[in-house]
């Protein structure tokens, strides 16, 4: 109805019914937007404003509104924000009509849409602290809701500024008391999940989960559902860090279910993610490699291309193929360098180890090395301790015990130690290398710790069979047995081969040819000692 009226009205404002077409399109995009149509949402936005600008004296409030709701569905119908140019230009523009016209309110909404639909991704860098602090500045003293928001996002944003972690604590703790303060369960729940990514690093994990667990008690998704998508996504992570195996297949299934509610692109895609990193972790690589290569279709966001290349690393490794992501890598690693946002850098570091082991399993050794020298040369003091810090930690752990370097692995060994109990995953995206205690026990045996070995063993062989994670426990036995051949204690050998079949069992089963051949080979080699 809405949409034939802004049609036919479109036509006659040339005609002196320019404000009649803005009110029909507007009207019509609002119409849109309540059913997820974004595309055509946008569309009708356009349309309104062109025929603002047909008008004699056009309201400058309202082409600030339009440009807002325009800018709104032109991120929404991207994958990335990255990839909306036109949307960032539109919440610009929005932001300088707001600025001239005196409306602070206006502001702090353009700032607030400017930084997009992605509470994790700073995609504006500086420029968006900038907005923020600006509209943070003329927002009036008192309590509000857009004052709140703007608090809470600013703290999430000042990751991308070094130093920052007692401003991000003091912007964090005034949104939260405000939000508390409004009763307002939208404000509360957008604020936690706010404070959730903010103070988001390896040391906070109960304060993580408390805060999710409070925003799933107050979250309205008939308000906002992106809210309730953000809960999901971030309970899941918190969970399989936290080893609750029931709990994170319940909120992944979950946000899947959701996310194909909204149409979303963005949480479409993420929901497509999780589900290949899952069925990675789970050992399903038919379904891994039917959806993998292909995560993000033609996307050329740095985002879209940094997972579905970090997955097809996890995949190809598993499969003994990584010869095939050299230069996919090559290209992640760079664009991340390149970026001018801190935290894509910080990401890079994962795919920047990941290079390292694809040398060190190329017969590429003192290439690894090289690069490992030099990635450590402050000791890893340099590295921060953000989303990505624990998965960067057991990657390194792995290329440190495939070049031998027992110095590095002493180091290591304590800066893990604390999270011996944990999974660990990179940041929010679905790559998950399962039990920390796993990459301890890579440690302790290159340091012959026999006894540490055992413990962490044990534990990773629990925790990764309760995750359901049949690669990663076929690992763990692998490293197992030959923990317990360089130990050669009373029963070691016969203990060692009982768990190299079961690990070449799995890897037979599943297509780890990778695995399967090094589990042969020493399968071979132990029968044979045994034998003599």
């Amino acid at each position: 109805y809405y949409g034939e009226l802004a049609h036919h009205f479109a036509i006659a404002a040339p005609a002196g019914h320019a404000s009649k077409a803005a009110d029909y399109a507007i009207k019509a995009g609002e119409r849109a937007t309540a059913q997820l149509a974004w595309e055509t949402a946008l569309q009708h936005y356009e349309r309104a404003l062109h025929a603002i600008d047909l008008q004699a004296a056009p309201d400058a409030a309202q082409r600030c509104d339009i440009l807002l709701a325009l800018g709104s569905a032109q991120y929404h119908a991207v994958l990335d924000v990255s990839e909306s140019p036109e949307g960032r230009h539109s919440f610009l523009q929005a932001a300088e009509i707001a600025r001239t016209i005196g409306s602070p309110e206006r502001l702090g909404h353009a700032a607030l849409e400017f930084a997009g639909l992605n509470v994790v991704r700073t995609a504006g860098g500086v420029q968006q602290v900038q907005l923020l602090e600006e509209a943070l500045a003329l927002a009036p003293r008192e309590d509000s809701a857009l004052k709140a928001r703007l608090l809470a996002r600013l703290a999430v944003d000042y990751r991308v500024i070094p130093g920052s972690s007692d401003r991000i604590a003091t912007l964090s703790n005034e949104a939260l008391a405000m939000a508390r303060r409004l009763g307002d369960p939208a404000v509360l729940t957008f604020v936690l999940i706010a404070r959730r990514v903010a103070i988001w690093g390896p040391d906070n994990l109960d304060e993580r989960l408390a805060t999710v667990a409070e925003a799933q008690s107050v979250v309205d998704t008939a308000v906002d559902p992106y809210l309730g998508l953000w809960r999901q996504l971030f309970s899941a992570i918190d969970l399989y860090e936290s080893g609750d195996s029931p709990g994170f297949d319940r909120e992944v299934d979950a946000f899947v279910e959701a996310a194909r509610q909204t149409r979303a692109p963005y949480f479409l895609w993420f929901s497509a993610i999780y589900q290949a990193g899952r069925a990675i972790k789970e050992g399903n690589f038919a379904a891994a490699e039917a959806s993998v290569p292909a995560l993000g279709g033609a996307s050329q966001a740095l985002v879209a291309i940094y997972f579905r290349t970090l997955l097809l690393f996890l995949l190809r490794r598993e499969q003994g193929r990584l010869h095939e992501i050299d230069k996919p890598l090559d290209v992640v690693i760079d664009l991340t360098r390149e970026s001018v946002n801190p935290f894509d850098r910080h990401r890079g570091h994962v795919a920047q180890v990941m290079r390292m082991i694809l040398l060190a399993e190329s017969d590429r050794a003192e290439d690894a090395r090289s690069l490992f020298e030099a990635f450590a040369s402050q000791d890893f003091a340099d590295l921060p301790k953000d989303s990505y810090w624990l998965a960067t930690f057991v990657l390194l752990a792995d290329i440190c015990v495939l070049l031998g370097d027992r110095k590095r692995a002493a180091m290591l060994n304590e800066l893990l130690l604390p999270y011996a109990a944990r999974n660990a995953a990179a940041g929010s995206g679905a790559m998950f290398f399962g039990a920390v205690s796993y990459y301890l026990g890579l440690l302790a045996t290159l340091l012959s710790r026999w006894n540490d070995a055992t413990r962490h063993f044990d534990h990773a062989l629990a925790m990764n069979a309760h995750m359901r994670a049949r690669p990663a426990v076929a690992h763990t036995q692998y490293a197992y047995a030959e923990m317990l051949l360089q130990r050669d204690g009373a029963d070691d050998r016969e203990r060692a081969l009982s768990l190299i079949g079961e690990a070449l069992g799995t890897a037979e089963e599943l297509d780890m040819t990778r695995l399967a051949e090094r589990a042969l080979a020493l399968k071979v080699q132990v029968q044979g000692i045994l034998k003599a």
